[in-house]
Formats: structure tokens, sequence, C-alpha cells
């Protein structure tokens, strides 16, 4: 998107900040548009916010010229805001998209944060499974980089499920 109706405003970020917590910004990225991606999350930091998250999923793995743009996307948030958290949110199972940049997202972001969608991924109570696979997956990658790539290695924080598209809640 190249715009969005705001996700919160610099009143409730200084509300939030004053309770003590953390707002991050979030947003779907589809790489059609890039600089309208990049005004999306320097909107939100300029409000802000604590950091940004990038969910970047298929349309950035089948996207032509994908790193180049993940790169410039990422890495325009970052210099713009270079001491704000900037995390990007792909797929778990690294081996199942090998066409996504995560390199150049990983090399521009503070840290990783695939979605494990256990239930919508693998079923029920996959959970477990999920986590071992996803470690797997992670570390090979990892062991692969070699050169600058390794700049793209990052702390992992995997997001949870708490909800399944089919099945409806999700309790473990």
């Amino acid at each position: 998107p190249s715009s969005s109706a705001p996700q919160f405003t610099a009143d409730l970020v200084t509300r939030a900040h004053n309770a003590g917590l953390k707002i991050f910004g979030w947003a779907y990225a589809y790489g059609n548009n890039v600089s309208g991606e990049i005004n999306v999350a320097l909107n939100a930091l300029s409000l802000g916010t604590d950091g940004f998250i990038i969910d970047a999923e298929f349309e950035y793995e089948t996207n032509v010229n994908n790193s180049a743009k993940a790169a410039l996307y990422a890495g325009t948030i970052k210099s713009n805001y270079p001491t704000r958290f900037l995390a990007h949110a792909p797929f778990p199972i690294i081996s199942s998209h090998s066409g996504f940049p995560y390199v150049a997202f990983g090399t521009n972001c503070d840290a990783v944060m695939p979605q494990a969608y256990w239930a919508d991924i693998g079923g029920t109570n996959y959970a477990v499974t999920m986590v071992t696979r996803m470690n797997t997956e992670w570390r090979n990658w990892q062991n692969s980089l070699t050169g600058a790539a390794t700049n793209a290695i990052k702390p992992i924080a995997p997001i949870g499920q708490g909800y399944n598209s089919v099945n409806g809640d999700v309790d473990g």
C-alpha cells in the first residue's frame, strides 16, 4: 500500500509510553509500490513508535527484482530511523520459499519474526513440531550463508497463532 489509515496517533503512542508500553507499526508489503510502502513505515515511525515490522510474504517471494526491492524498502527505513527496531515477518519454513529475499530483508533488519502459524500450516497439535522444524530450517539457512550475507543473521522472535482461519480459536 502507498498509504493507510493510521494504526494509531502520536497521542496514543505518548499515552502508551507513559503507561510503560511499547508501540510498533506493522504493514503487509507487496513490493509493487516500494516508495509507498516506505512512506507507510516512515509515517508510523514519525509518530514516535518504538519500531516497525514488515509483513512481507508471497508477493515479495514472487516479485521481479525482489531482493533489490526488499533492500530498498528495509534499507531506507533503517537509514531514516537507525536506532528504531525494525523486523521482518516472513514465512517460517525457508525451504518452502526459496525465492523469498531473506538476505535482503535480514541484512537491513534488527530481527526476524517468522509467522509460525502452526494451525494453518500444519494442523492440530502442530505447535511443538513447528518450533522444531522452524529452528532446523533457520539454523540450516544461517549456516549456509557466507561473506556479506552473514549480516542477515539476526535474532529470531517467532510470532505464534491465536486463531485458525478454518477452525476458529487455537488452544495449543
